[in-house]
C-alpha cells in the first residue's frame, strides 16, 4: 500500500513534521546527541518522512538507516548490526562485539560531522539492539549525534531511554490529514485544485489515513479521473478495499488475540469487555490490553470500531456465521433488545434455536412501530428462509417488501393463494398481492384479486356461520383453533407472537393498527369492531382461544374478524378505484356500506376518508360526505394521518371550515409513521389543497414541498406528480409562472398520473398555466379535457376541480360568451346539488363573469357578499376585482375603486401577487391612489397603520402607543382596528407573525 506522503517523489502534508526533525538535527549538529521519536498509526506516512528527512539532511550529515524485522520475519540478524559497514555478513555477533564495533564505527564518523541514525518499524526492534543503542546513546551525549526511531503508538520497547537532558528528547506524533491537509494532497495529484467538497468527502471516505488516502488517489489519477464528482463515486467504490488493507496491515503480526478482540468487536459494534472476552475467547485482560492497542491504531473513535466492515471483510465466512449466533445468544442471554440481537441472525437460511423465531419477529414488530418497514422486511426474511411454508410470515413480509419493492412482494406471495386452505386465508393472500399489484402500477390485476376475494367471503359468509354454530356442540375440545377459520394460522408457531410481524388493519397498504404485539396468538387488531358485533361473556376474551361462553359469542368473533379482514379488502378496493381511471363505479355497489362504518379500527377510518373523498367528487351528497369524515376524524390517538388529512380536505370542500383547520392542526407535525412513502405524500399533499385552498400559499407551498422530498425519499419518482403538481397551482396563484412550468416540466417528467384524485388537479394547473401565458386555446383544451375526465368518473362536484368556472372566464376572453355561459349553467346544476356556500358563490361569480353591464354588476356583487363569508379568498378576490372591472366599465369610478382595493387588500394578505397588481392597475385606472407592493403582507397598511400595528405587536397598550406616536387613544383604536380587518387576524399576538422586521419603508407621496 503506497504511503500518501510521497506523491510524485516528494513528501506533502508533513511539513510541521519535518521541521520538528530539522530542529532535532540542528540541534545534535551543534554538538548535543539527540533523541527522536516518531510516532504513527499504520499508514500515517512514518517511513516516507524519514525517507524525506534522510533525503533533506543527506548532504550535511552521514545517514545511517535499518529497518527492525518482527520476530519470524525472515531475518536473523540484529537490527544494530544493519548499521555496520559489512552489514549481513557476520549477523549473529555476541551483543559486547556489537557494542563495541558500533561505537567505534559512530565515534569515528562524528568526529568529521554530524550523524544521523534512522531506525524504522522500531516496534519490531530486537532487544540486544535496544541495550545497544541506549548505551551508545549514553556515551555519545555531547557528540553531533541524531538518533530518529518510528514505531507505531502502542508499539514496544517504549522508547528513547531517559539517559539524555529532557532538551535532547523529542516525539513526533503523526495524526491522520485534516481536512485542509487532505485538499493540500489532493492538490498535488491533480493539477486543477478540487473543490472543497471533494477534499471534505475524500476526508470522509479516507478517514485522513495517508496510506488509504494515497491508495485511492493513485488509482484514481490512474484512471484519468478528475477531481469531480465521478471521481467522488468512484472513490466510494475503492475506499472499503483499501481500508480493509489496512486493517489487515495493522493486525499482521500483532499477537493472536489481537485480532481474536478485533473481530468479536467488530461482530458487535461496540466494545464491551465482558461480551468480546466470552466472543473471542479471550481473557478480560488481554481484551483491555488490544482494546488499548486498537485505540491507539486509530480504530476505536469514540469508542466505536470505525472500520467494522473492513474488519469483517477480513473474516471466513465459516468462522463469521458461528461468531454471528454466538454473538446473538450472548446478547439474547443478557436480555438485550430484540432489534440488538436480530441483527446478527441477518442473513441465515436455518435457525437453529426456537427462540430465534421469536426475537426475528418481535424486532420486525418494533421496527415496523419505529416507521422502518425496509428493516422489518429484512428481520421478516430471515423466517421466512428458516420456514418457508408459514403463510401468515411470507403475507406479512411480502407486505413490508411492497413497501419499496412491489414485483418482489408479488413474486413472494404467487401461487401461494392455491395452497391455502381456506377463503379467509385466500382472501389475505389476495389482499398483499393486490397492494402489491397496484405498487406496480397494475391496478386492473389488484382489482380482479380485491373483488374476487370480496366475492369469495360473500359467498361463504353463511357457511362460516354455520360452521361456527356447529362447532358449539363439538364438547368444547376442539373449538379454540376454528371461529370460522377467522386467523387460524399457525398459532402453534406464534410462542409469544413470534412469528406475526404486525398484522394490523391496513387501508391499501398504507396504514397498520400496529396490532403486532400479540401475545401467545391472543387475537387480531380489529377487537374494537366488537362495540356493533355483540359482546363476549365469562372467559371468552381468554389468551389463546380459551372455551367460551356460548356460541353467540364465537359467532360475534367470527363476525369480527370477517368485518377486519373485509374491511381491510374494501380499503384496497377503493384505493385501487382512485388510482385506476373508470373504476368509481366498480365500488358504488359497496359505498353505502363502507359509509356506514364507525371508524374503529385504522383500516376502517382509512375506508371512511376514501369515502368521504368518493362523496366529494360525486358531489350529491354533502351530508353523508361530511359525517364520513367526522367518523374518520373522531378515532382516538394515533390518527392515521394520510386519512385524515384526505378527511380535513372533505370538511373543507364541504364549508366546515374551522372543523377542518382544527382537524389539520390536530396532527402531530414531521414525517407520517404509516410505514409508506405513499401515505406521507398523501397527507402533506392534501395539506397542502387545504391550505391552498384557505389562501395560506406559504403554508401550501411547504407542505408541497415537503411532499415532493417524500417522494424522492421513497425513491418513486411517480408519487412526485401528485405535490409537484401541488406546488404548481400554489405558485399560480403567487404569480411566479416561471417556477409553476419548472413544476410541471417535472411532474411531466415523474411519470403519469391517471389517478381520478388527482388527475383532474394535473389538467387543472396545465390550463391555468396555459392562460397565464396567454395561451387561451391550449388554457381551453386542458380544462374541457379536466371537464369529460371528471364526467367520465361521475363527477359533479362544482368545487372539486372547478375547471367549469376557469373555463367560463377563458371563453369570456376569447369573446365566445354563449359558450361560457353554458358551462356556467353546468357549474350552477351542480352547484344546488351540493348546497355549500362556497358552491353558490362559485356560481354567482361565473354568471356575473359571463354577464354584461347591470346583470354583470349585480351577479358579482352577490358573489362577493357570499364568497366572503366562506374560507375561498381566491375566488373571493377574483370576484372583487372581476367587480371592480364590471363598475368602471358602468361608469361608478367610486364603487370600483372600492371593489378593487378590497381585491388588493385581500391578495396581499394572501399572497397573490398577480392578481394583486391586475387589482392595483384598476385602482390607478378608476383614478386612486396606489401603495407599493413590496411582497409583504403589511403593503396593505397605510403609514399611520403600519406604525401603530408594529408597536401593537411588541404587546404595548393603546395608551402607551398613542403616547409614543403623539396621537389620541381614539385614533389609534381606529387605526388598530383597520389593521386587524385588513390583516385577518384577531389579536396582538398575531400581529407578531406579520411585523417580523420591524417597520416597512413609509408610503411615497402620491
Amino acid at each position: 500500500m503506497a504511503e500518501v506522503t510521497a506523491v510524485a517523489g516528494r513528501v506533502v502534508g508533513r511539513r510541521r513534521e519535518l521541521e520538528v526533525l530539522g530542529s532535532a538535527f540542528a540541534n545534535a549538529r551543534a554538538g548535543s546527541a539527540t533523541l527522536v521519536r516518531v510516532r504513527g498509526a499504520t499508514g500515517t506516512g512514518k517511513t516516507a518522512v524519514l525517507a524525506e528527512f534522510a533525503r533533506s539532511v543527506g548532504d550535511r550529515a552521514v545517514v545511517l538507516s535499518e529497518t527492525c524485522r518482527r520476530p519470524g520475519g525472515g531475518s536473523t540478524g540484529r537490527a544494530a548490526e544493519g548499521l555496520l559497514p559489512d552489514a549481513g555478513s557476520r549477523y549473529g555477533m555476541p551483543v559486547p562485539v556489537l557494542s563495541r564495533r558500533l561505537g567505534r564505527r559512530l565515534a569515528d564518523l562524528t568526529v568529521a560531522g554530524p550523524v544521523v541514525v534512522l531506525l524504522d518499524d522500531f516496534h519490531h526492534c530486537d532487544e540486544a539492539s535496544v541495550r545497544v543503542l541506549a548505551h551508545q546513546a549514553h556515551r555519545g551525549a555531547e557528540q553531533p549525534l541524531l538518533v530518529v526511531v518510528a514505531q507505531r503508538p502502542a508499539g514496544q520497547p517504549l522508547w528513547p531511554p531517559m539517559t539524555l537532558p529532557p532538551g535532547d528528547v523529542a516525539t513526533v506524533d503523526l495524526a491522520a490529514f485534516t481536512e485542509p491537509e487532505v485538499a493540500e494532497v489532493a492538490a498535488a495529484w491533480w493539477s486543477e485544485a478540487p473543490g472543497p467538497g471533494f477534499a471534505r468527502e475524500l476526508s470522509a471516505l479516507t478517514g485522513g489515513n495517508p496510506a488509504v488516502l494515497g491508495e485511492v488517489c493513485a488509482a484514481l489519477h490512474l484512471e484519468g479521473l478528475a477531481p469531480d464528482e465521478q471521481a467522488l463515486a468512484r472513490a466510494r467504490v475503492l475506499a472499503p478495499g483499501a481500508r480493509a488493507r489496512l486493517v489487515e496491515r495493522v493486525l499482521a503480526g500483532r499477537p493472536p488475540h489481537v485480532r481474536h478482540v478485533a473481530e468479536a468487536v467488530a461482530v458487535f459494534g461496540a466494545p464491551d469487555v465482558e461480551l468480546v472476552a466470552l466472543l473471542g475467547g479471550v481473557p478480560e485482560p488481554l481484551v483491555a490490553d488490544a482494546l488499548g492497542v486498537l485505540a491507539a491504531e486509530g480504530l476505536l473513535p469514540d469508542g466505536k470500531l470505525a472500520v467494522r466492515d473492513a474488519v469483517l471483510a477480513g473474516v471466513p465466512e465459516r468462522r463469521l456465521g458461528p461468531l454471528r449466533l454466538t454473538a446473538a445468544r450472548l446478547l439474547n442471554d443478557r436480555g438485550r433488545p430484540p432489534e440488538d440481537v436480530g441483527a446478527h441472525l441477518l442473513g441465515r437460511r436455518l435457525l437453529p434455536e426456537r427462540w430465534m423465531r421469536d426475537v426475528l419477529a418481535e424486532a420486525a414488530r418494533t421496527a415496523e412501530r419505529s416507521g422502518r418497514p425496509h428493516d422489518a422486511a429484512r428481520y421478516l426474511g430471515v423466517l421466512v428462509a428458516d420456514r418457508p411454508q408459514d403463510m401468515l410470515v411470507r403475507i406479512e413480509f411480502a407486505r413490508l417488501v411492497g413497501v419499496r419493492d412491489p414485483l418482489a412482494a408479488y413474486a413472494t406471495l404467487a401461487g401461494m393463494a392455491e395452497q391455502a386452505e381456506d377463503v379467509r386465508s385466500r382472501a389475505r393472500i389476495s389482499l398483499q398481492l393486490a397492494i402489491a399489484a397496484l405498487s406496480a402500477r397494475e391496478p386492473q390485476e389488484a382489482t380482479r384479486l380485491l373483488t374476487g376475494a370480496l366475492e369469495q367471503l360473500d359467498a361463504d359468509r353463511a357457511g362460516d356461520a354455520d360452521h361456527a354454530g356447529d362447532a358449539d356442540h363439538a364438547g368444547g375440545g376442539d373449538r379454540a383453533d376454528r371461529a370460522g377459520g377467522a386467523d387460524r394460522g399457525d398459532r402453534g408457531d406464534r410462542a409469544g407472537g413470534a412469528d406475526r410481524a404486525g398484522g394490523g388493519d391496513r387501508a391499501g397498504g398504507a396504514d397498520r393498527a400496529g396490532g403486532g404485539d400479540r401475545a401467545g396468538g391472543a387475537g387480531r387488531g380489529d377487537r374494537a369492531d366488537r362495540a356493533e358485533g355483540g359482546h363476549r361473556a365469562g372467559g371468552a376474551d381468554r389468551v389463546g382461544g380459551a372455551d367460551c361462553a356460548g356460541g353467540a359469542d364465537r359467532a360475534d368473533r367470527v363476525g369480527d374478524a370477517d368485518r377486519g379482514l373485509r374491511t381491510e379488502l374494501e380499503a384496497a378496493l377503493l384505493a385501487v378505484a382512485f388510482e385506476q381511471p373508470g373504476s368509481l363505479d366498480l365500488v358504488a355497489g359497496r359505498l353505502s356500506a363502507m359509509s356506514a362504518l364507525t371508524g374503529q379500527t385504522p383500516a376502517e377510518v382509512g375506508v371512511l376518508a376514501l369515502a368521504a373523498v368518493a362523496h366529494l367528487i360525486r358531489g350529491t351528497d354533502r351530508d353523508l360526505a361530511v359525517s364520513c369524515a367526522r367518523r374518520a376524524l373522531e378515532r382516538p390517538e394515533p390518527p392515521v394521518r394520510w386519512a385524515c388529512s384526505l378527511a380535513a380536505y372533505v370538511l373543507f370542500a364541504a364549508d366546515e371550515v374551522d372543523e377542518a383547520l382544527h382537524a389539520l392542526g390536530g396532527l402531530s407535525p414531521g414525517p407520517v409513521r404509516d410505514g409508506t412513502g405513499w401515505a406521507e405524500v398523501v397527507a402533506l399533499t392534501a395539506h397542502s389543497w387545504l391550505t391552498c385552498g384557505a389562501g395560506d400559499l406559504s403554508r401550501a407551498l411547504s407542505d408541497a414541498t415537503a411532499a415532493v422530498r417524500a417522494a424522492e425519499r421513497d425513491d418513486r419518482a411517480e408519487l412526485a406528480t401528485a405535490p409537484l403538481v401541488a406546488q404548481a397551482l400554489v405558485l399560480l396563484q403567487q404569480g411566479d409562472i416561471d417556477g409553476a412550468a419548472a413544476a410541471m416540466t417535472r411532474a411531466d417528467r415523474a411519470g403519469p398520473d391517471g389517478s381520478v384524485l388527482r388527475f383532474p388537479f394535473h389538467l387543472l394547473a396545465r390550463g391555468r398555466l396555459a392562460e397565464a401565458r396567454g395561451d387561451l386555446d391550449g388554457a381551453l383544451a386542458h380544462l374541457r379535457r379536466c371537464g369529460a375526465a371528471l364526467r367520465a368518473e361521475g363527477g359533479a362536484n362544482p368545487l372539486f376541480v372547478p375547471w367549469w368556472l376557469d373555463g367560463a372566464r377563458v371563453l369570456v376572453r376569447l369573446g365566445r360568451r354563449g359558450e361560457a355561459a353554458e358551462l356556467v349553467a353546468h357549474g350552477e346544476e351542480l352547484a344546488r346539488a351540493w348546497g355549500s356556500a362556497s358552491a353558490r358563490g362559485l356560481a354567482l361569480l361565473g354568471r356575473g363573469l359571463v354577464a354584461e353591464g347591470d346583470a354583470a354588476v349585480d351577479g358579482l356583487t352577490a358573489a362577493a357578499e357570499v364568497l366572503g363569508t366562506t374560507a375561498a379568498s381566491w375566488y373571493l378576490a377574483e370576484a372583487e376585482t372581476a367587480l371592480g372591472q364590471a363598475l368602471l366599465r358602468a361608469g361608478d369610478h367610486q364603487g370600483a375603486r372600492r371593489a378593487f382595493r378590497a381585491a388588493v387588500d385581500l391578495s396581499v394578505r394572501s399572497g397573490f401577487w398577480s392578481r394583486a397588481e391586475e387589482a392595483q392597475a384598476g385602482v390607478t385606472a378608476a383614478g386612486g391612489r396606489n401603495y407599493p407592493v413590496t411582497g409583504s403582507v403589511t403593503d396593505v397598511l397605510t403609514l399611520g397603520e403600519r406604525r401603530v400595528g408594529e408597536l401593537a405587536a411588541t404587546g404595548a397598550t393603546n395608551r402607551a402607543i398613542a403616547d409614543a406616536l403623539q396621537l389620541a387613544v381614539r385614533t389609534v383604536e381606529i387605526h388598530l382596528t383597520s389593521v386587524y380587518r385588513k390583516l385577518g387576524v384577531t389579536g396582538r399576538t398575531q400581529l407578531q407573525e406579520r411585523f417580523p422586521g420591524g417597520l416597512l419603508a413609509p408610503e411615497p407621496a402620491l
